[in-house]
């Protein structure tokens, strides 16, 4: 499928003018230029487009175009498709997905499809390293020997350049999903748990290597580890989120993703009725919600949670994970909630007074006035910042938050 010519960027007039129009449903995908899995993903609706044209109509938005419209459909993270009848939401997924998995999606939610094709992907039957030993030994006996040499550092996204990077770009010297994929026979979601574990030496990242045998399926393990962190006593969840309905939200998740963990069939409604709760506590931006938003965004896109492969489902998913972590951070450090939104506002403050241009550029004379500025209204924030950013300490708060969470990792890889 992924021959396929993509469909076309269509306008918000063009939306507007099917929206209104009685006619059959719409896949509405919503994407971006800058946005690697839409890239990936356009040639596959291009191809359902083809072989189902007749059945489904499939329109593609840039949201930095139409960002009217991305408001208006409450998205906040691309790609996101919306199968939509007449004129209404049904229901959405984020990611790219393969051809075969979004015609099943589709049929599943009554498109009457000509036929749903097989996975036109080849499935990682074979586990962990390919049931390789020797391989498995290889390659983490590499990422040792750079971990040794300080060669590996914590990265919200998979990198790789100049012989350094993040933890599972350094297992396979490269940062591509695909690559990753082919060399270890490791889903990528696990590769994102294993950056959002921030795996930098060697002590860190030895039980969980060794927990990790050849052969092994892991598919699960993604939604296992976001499943114990959301669920775990030790970060104060219920402190650290500014209102109950939000720990509320929290507690749906992990009871309906617990019966899916557990092996029930759970009923696409029940992920339609979180995920749009969810989606109505989200404030889209409140600088003093940060937490929140993080939390409704997580939600949002584990109802349902995605394959392991899903590469931007779970990029999504960790790096929030990763925002939220910093939040909870500050929190165990006494700060406010006035604290905890003052970095953004300081970042929105200078956006909207000292414009950059087209290359970057600014005025420098404007910047120092409107820092100063700033700084004279925010003195006894900055002593606080100073306090916690300086000496390590923000590093020691941050680190210790996530440690308990390796060990965690360790012993859901010996009980799969």
């Amino acid at each position: 499928m992924n021959a396929a010519i993509a469909p076309d960027l269509v306008s918000e007039t063009e939306v507007r003018d099917r929206l209104q129009r009685p006619a059959g449903p719409l896949l509405l995908n919503f994407t971006a230029g800058w946005c690697q899995p839409c890239k990936t993903f356009a040639p596959v609706l291009g191809a359902l487009q083809r072989a189902h044209g007749d059945r489904i109509e499939i329109m593609r938005v840039d949201v930095d175009a139409w960002p009217a419209l991305a408001r208006e459909f409450e998205v906040r993270g691309v790609p996101v498709s919306i199968l939509v009848r007449d004129g209404v939401e049904q229901d959405r997924f984020v990611g790219a997905k393969p051809g075969a998995a979004v015609a099943r999606w589709l049929a599943e939610r009554g498109v009457a499809l000509a036929a749903v094709p097989a996975d036109d992907r080849t499935p990682l039957s074979h586990g962990a390293f390919y049931g390789d030993d020797s391989l498995k030994q290889f390659l983490v006996e590499r990422l040792y020997r750079h971990m040794d040499q300080g060669q590996v550092k914590g990265s919200v996204f998979p990198s790789w350049q100049d012989g350094s990077g993040s933890v599972s770009a350094a297992l396979v010297h490269h940062p591509a999903p695909e690559v990753f994929e082919a060399v270890t026979g490791l889903p990528y979601g696990f590769a994102f748990a294993l950056e959002f574990l921030r795996l930098e030496q060697r002590r860190d990242a030895q039980d969980i290597f060794a927990a990790l045998a050849p052969g092994q399926e892991v598919g699960q393990v993604p939604l296992r580890l976001i499943h114990a962190w959301l669920g775990a006593e030790t970060l104060d969840w219920t402190a650290a989120l500014d209102a109950e309905p939000y720990d509320t939200l929290r507690q749906r998740w992990l009871a309906l993703s617990g019966e899916l963990l557990g092996g029930a069939d759970i009923a696409n409604e029940r992920w339609i009725e979180l995920a749009r709760a969810a989606r109505a506590l989200n404030t889209g931006g409140d600088a003093h919600h940060q937490l929140e938003d993080d939390l409704a965004t997580m939600v949002e896109h584990l109802s349902p949670p995605s394959d392991a492969r899903d590469i931007g489902a779970w990029g999504l998913i960790f790096r929030r994970a990763g925002f939220a972590m910093a939040r909870l951070a500050e929190h165990r450090e006494g700060w406010t909630e006035e604290d905890i939104a003052k970095p953004l506002l300081r970042h929105r403050f200078f956006e909207k007074h000292v414009p950059v241009d087209a290359e970057g550029g600014f005025d420098r004379q404007l910047f120092e006035a409107k820092r100063a500025e700033w700084e004279a209204d925010n003195a006894a924030f900055l002593v606080r910042e100073a306090a916690f950013m300086g000496a390590g300490r923000f590093v020691d708060v941050w680190t210790a938050l996530y440690a308990p969470f390796r060990p965690v990792l360790v012993d859901i890889l010996r009980s799969t």
